[in-house]
């Protein structure tokens, strides 16, 4: 996900940095779902060799009804990243390059050393959209503003299943938790499901202060009953984001890559500087605690900027 942009954005740059950041988010969970994919592809290619083979192996096997899932998500997915690329091309292409840069690491040109951005983000901190007004460079101090973000809402954000799966889910302070998987009895092996819970090591934060540390501990436990490479196996996160959409600052990220195995969990503690107001001290700051396992659920900490 993208991080923290400048805080001194332009209306059209804080516009293309809400684009990159939709862009990031759906290739970062298109590119998983194609991986499976072709190694479910794979995996039929060498049942059809060895002589097994035919729709009724496809069932039994549970490969045609994953594949039709498969092939449903990543169409709709890839439409999504379609439709974030036209609008960005109309106004941004010719300024900062394709959004397909996003998967492309930046390495600098000098020290030959990674980044740790890619070449679009590269470009957002760097070029201003408007060559006659360049921005500081990457690195350069914003000034502190006096005040202090205050707690104005806490609330659950679960998205329903999506047709032919079921489940249920739960979103509270300090614990998300979703399950989800067809609806057709014959296929209940196929459950995914993850939690997440945090804690703050004092308490539940009603306010915060610019440059302050929160800190505490996040747990992720996959609870689903069979582990399926790629797919969608759990994960989950813990980030700071401006207004919904916004540019994002991941503290705690489980990727379903790295996930433990069924019934196993997994540790961390996180501590992270809260974010500025920047020049736009209308905006909300958001702590959201995401579970992901076939569907999104949230829990969503809303923050309003109190000037001192």
């Amino acid at each position: 996900m993208a991080a923290e942009p400048p805080s001194d954005l332009t209306a059209e740059e804080a516009h293309a940095w809400r684009l990159y950041d939709q862009y990031v988010g759906v290739i970062g969970r298109l590119d998983p779902l194609e991986g499976r994919r072709r190694e479910l592809a794979r995996d039929m290619k060498q049942d059809s060799q060895a002589g097994v083979s035919g729709g009724a192996h496809l069932i039994t096997s549970g490969y045609g009804h994953e594949m039709a899932v498969l092939n449903e998500r990543i169409g709709a997915l890839t439409r999504q990243a379609a439709d974030v690329e036209a609008v960005w091309n109309k106004t941004f292409a010719a300024r900062f390059g394709p959004l397909q840069a996003a998967r492309e690491p930046f390495v600098d040109p000098v020290t030959k050393k990674a980044t740790g951005m890619d070449k679009v983000e590269y470009r957002l901190r760097n070029f201003a959209f408007n060559p006659a007004t360049p921005r500081p460079p990457t690195g350069a101090t914003p000034a502190v503003v006096a005040g202090q973000w205050q707690l104005i809402d806490a609330a659950p954000a679960i998205s329903p299943p999506a047709k032919g799966y079921a489940g249920s889910a739960e979103a509270v302070a300090g614990k998300v938790s979703v399950r989800t998987g067809p609806s057709d009895p014959k296929w209940a092996h196929l459950v995914f499901a993850g939690v997440i819970s945090w804690t703050f090591n004092h308490g539940n934060p009603t306010s915060l202060r610019p440059g302050e540390m929160l800190s505490g501990l996040v747990t992720f436990t996959n609870t689903g009953r069979e582990f399926v490479p790629g797919g969608y196996n759990p994960s989950g996160s813990l980030r700071f984001q401006r207004s919904a959409g916004g540019a994002r600052i991941h503290f705690f990220e489980m990727k379903s890559t790295e996930l433990p195995a069924p019934g196993n969990s997994v540790s961390r503690p996180f501590a992270v500087k809260v974010p500025e107001p920047g020049r736009d001290t209308t905006s909300e700051l958001q702590l959201v605690a995401l579970a992901y396992a076939g569907r999104p659920a949230e829990f969503i900490y809303r923050y309003r900027w109190v000037p001192k």
